[in-house]
């Protein structure tokens, strides 16, 4: 195995989706699906329609085709549908079959769509605290040929094993944790895969197993004491996002009541280098100098997990991660590393954003449901029958099956909360909707550096080409979609026409564009925004650009638009920017059909759309219209769309594009 120098981190629920896995492959790093929930993912996906028909396309090579056709006839909506969300039921020792069923196929589904189209390799990533779906979601992302399991927030030492033989075809069992278990009376989860198939399961690859680890001691057992072959760790820091490992020691708290880390929880890399076997560093290392100094320190690379999970290509609801974007532009994002939030116990670093269940009022409002279950514990009763129970169930659920009351102070139902934050958030039966939940490292703050001048959002991409030399970045690092606010500005300060304003004296420009002349008021426009060597007249200069604009003039039409985006001389206006990018579009200009494919990219990416597949092709179209004349990253653009399309659509894209060519419209 060739090692990458990026590992992306397998974040969230869904915020490691199989869009953003397949842009970090096809760039020649490893890509990460989260493995977490994905029946819950999938049943809801296919709720809200399945516009552009991925799931269904991967359903289709399911190589159990009845199962495929069971699990589309209980959960797709042809349309779509806004949530409530029909329910999947959650896991116990007997899952019901289509239980299992559907988490068989949610694992294969998003390793499958990963995988698609590149010869890269793909990841998927565990957590041990989530027991009871282990066994059939392994089977489900080795049937799609996962190449690596990541798998942290415990000791997974049976999973190498585990791995090896269903690799085999043989039946696997994981032992389960029970609290009050007795030690003579372990409890399995078992999963014979002849019986899921009916018959001789197909040949498997046996993938590579990377276990996540905090301290050299839990490396040092899972390389000699595992049940099958470690083929190398991610070593995670107390910075990184999602569950955290403790502090070792006395418990101990900074002024703003996070767990205090110290020098017991600075890993021995030593220890680590001396088990020969490959690693990665993880938390905070999401620049240049730090990979270069995790190559000093003997590492094969780094594990970067919170730039990824806000960039363009991940599952974070939109809003969210411009939300999110604009705080570490100001300065002012803020992780907490929270002690109690999470069920399992562990600390949980949560986004402090407004909205969401961070805040302490949203917290209390909320009314305590668990009904997913994935972080459940399972617990002995007193006729030995194993029970689950949860933290952040209702307070008398919990302390009826014996849980402690002190247990349940701050915690969070994370199961709800992540679902939420990428848009697929249940709706209760009184109109509620779930709040979102969002986690994200200590590096929060530095992600709008990832931010080109003028930019709103950057890509996969951006990400690996920023952290790698020059000579080792991908043929085309430039984003999928760059923002059109890089190119508005460019266009709006920086770019003059041939009959630029100072070749002529103001006075006499003036006159000329008092008269109606749309060149004139358009040189008006870019003297007045680009201040003449003085301070900006935003004002005048939109005045002058409106002038032209309503005679047609392309280049007005796009400046104008984007003053209005920006709110530059007027109250900023996205409608209204969009309208007059729209004009400059269909007139001819590059930019404002860049623009467009970009706003139309976006669109597709968000969940709760039900017309993604048309706004991919609209996509598609803008962006290969902006290419054909030599626009900036439109070819980049277009071609790492293609990745997210079927060969219809890109079909009935070339299609409209030719049309609009033969409209030959005018620009200006």
């Amino acid at each position: 195995m060739t090692h990458p120098k990026i590992i992306q981190g397998g974040m969230g629920v869904g915020v490691s989706n199989w869009v953003l896995a397949r842009a970090v492959s096809h760039l020649g790093q490893l890509g990460v699906v989260s493995g977490t929930a994905l029946a819950l993912v999938l049943a809801r996906r296919l709720q809200l329609g399945d516009p552009g028909g991925e799931l269904r396309r991967a359903l289709g090579h399911f190589p159990f085709p009845d199962m495929a056709k069971r699990i589309l006839a209980d959960y797709w909506i042809a349309g779509g549908r806004l949530p409530p969300f029909k329910p999947v039921p959650m896991y116990t020792l007997e899952a019901r079959p289509a239980l299992v069923e559907l988490t068989v196929a949610a694992n294969f589904v998003e390793v499958f769509l990963a995988r698609e189209g590149h010869a890269g390799r793909v990841g998927i990533n565990y957590l041990e605290k989530i027991q009871l779906p282990t066994l059939p979601s392994l089977f489900g992302a080795m049937l799609a040929g996962v190449d690596c399991v990541l798998m942290g927030a415990g000791i997974p030492r049976a999973i190498p094993g585990v791995m090896d033989r269903l690799a085999e075809g043989l039946p696997v069992e994981l032992r389960l944790n029970v609290a009050g278990a007795l030690p003579d009376q372990p409890v399995y989860a078992r999963f014979d895969p002849r019986t899921f198939c009916g018959g001789a399961p197909p040949p498997l690859k046996r993938p590579h197993f990377l276990g996540i680890i905090a301290s050299a001691a839990l490396a040092t057992t899972l390389a000699r004491k595992s049940s099958g072959r470690v083929d190398g760790f991610i070593v995670e820091g107390p910075t990184a996002g999602g569950h955290n490992a403790p502090p070792r020691g006395t418990p101990a708290f900074n002024a703003r009541g996070e767990p205090a880390y110290g020098p017991r929880d600075i890993v021995d890399l030593d220890k680590i280098r001396e088990l020969g076997l490959p690693f990665w560093l993880a938390g905070s290392y999401a620049s240049p100098n730090k990979l270069r100094e995790a190559l000093r320190l003997g590492a094969t690379g780094v594990q970067i997990g919170t730039a990824f999970a806000f960039c363009e290509e991940s599952g974070i609801a939109p809003d969210l991660k411009r939300r999110a974007l604009a705080l570490s532009r100001a300065h002012r994002a803020r992780v907490f590393t929270d002690p109690l939030a999470s069920p399992t116990g562990f600390p949980f670093k949560v986004l402090e954003l407004e909205g969401t269940l961070s805040e302490e009022a949203a917290y209390r409002e909320r009314r305590r449901v668990c009904d997913l279950g994935y972080l459940r514990q399972l617990y002995r009763r007193s006729d030995g029958t194993v029970g689950y129970r949860c933290p952040a169930e209702p307070v008398e659920a919990y302390v009826r099956k014996g849980g402690e009351p002190g247990q349940i102070r701050g915690r969070k139902c994370i199961c709800n909360g992540l679902p939420a934050a990428m848009g697929i958030g249940q709706v209760r039966s009184d109109g509620r909707r779930e709040l979102p939940l969002v986690t994200a490292g200590d590096d929060l703050a530095q992600i709008a550096s990832f931010l080109k001048p003028g930019c709103d959002s950057y890509g996969a991409a951006d990400v690996v080409a920023r952290m790698l030399p020059e000579q080792e970045r991908p043929l085309s690092p430039v984003r999928p979609g760059r923002s059109s606010m890089a190119k508005a500005m460019d266009y709006l300060f920086h770019r003059k026409p041939s009959a630029a304003p100072e070749e002529s004296p103001l006075v006499a420009l003036h006159a000329t564009a008092h008269q109606g002349d749309a060149n004139a008021q358009f040189n008006l426009g870019l003297y007045y925004s680009s201040a003449g060597g003085e301070t900006p007249d935003f004002a005048q200069a939109a005045r002058w650009y409106r002038q032209a604009a309503d005679q047609d003039h392309v280049l007005a039409q796009f400046n104008l638009g984007i003053m209005f985006a920006r709110g530059h001389g007027m109250l900023a206006d996205d409608a209204a920017a969009a309208a007059w990018l729209r004009r400059a579009a269909e007139g001819g200009d590059a930019g404002g059909q860049h623009y467009l494919g970009v706003r139309c990219h976006r669109a597709s990416l968000d969940p709760l759309r039900l017309d993604a597949g048309e706004s991919r092709i609209e996509a598609y179209k803008w962006l290969h219209l902006a290419a054909a004349q030599g626009y900036n990253g439109s070819l980049t653009a277009c071609q790492r769309l293609t990745l997210t399309m079927s060969r219809a659509e890109v079909g009935e894209g070339n299609q409209r594009a030719a049309a609009f060519v033969a409209r030959k419209p005018a620009s200006t």
